[in-house]
C-alpha cells in the first residue's frame, strides 16, 4: 500500500504558503491546501501523553499545527519541531 509522508509535505509547502498568505491568499484557500496536505485525523494517539486541549475532545492534528504555523508565520524550524513532537507522542 502506498504511503504519503504528510510531515514532509507540510514542511515542503510551509514557506510558500506563508508567502502566499502575505500576498493576500484567502484563509479558505489556505485551509484547502492544508486539507490536501496535512493529516486531519487525531487518532491513533496515546491519550496518556497526547492530551486534548481543554476545549476539545481530541488531540491536535497536523492540520491544526499547520494552520497555526501559517497564520502566525512560524519559522519552518518551529513547525518541524511541533510536527516531530506530535509524531513522537503517537
Amino acid at each position: 500500500m502506498e504511503y504519503v509522508n504528510r510531515t514532509k509535505v507540510c514542511l515542503a509547502i510551509h514557506e510558500q504558503l506563508v508567502e502566499e498568505k502575505r500576498k493576500g491568499l484567502s484563509s479558505s484557500k489556505i485551509d484547502n491546501v492544508i486539507a490536501c496536505s496535512a493529516e486531519a485525523y487525531s487518532f491513533p494517539s496515546n491519550l496518556d501523553v497526547d492530551h486534548p486541549s481543554p476545549d476539545d475532545v481530541a488531540p491536535r492534528t497536523q492540520a491544526s499545527y499547520m494552520t497555526q504555523a501559517v497564520m502566525d508565520e512560524w519559522p519552518k524550524e518551529q513547525l518541524e519541531k511541533e510536527l516531530t513532537d506530535l509524531h513522537n507522542r503517537r
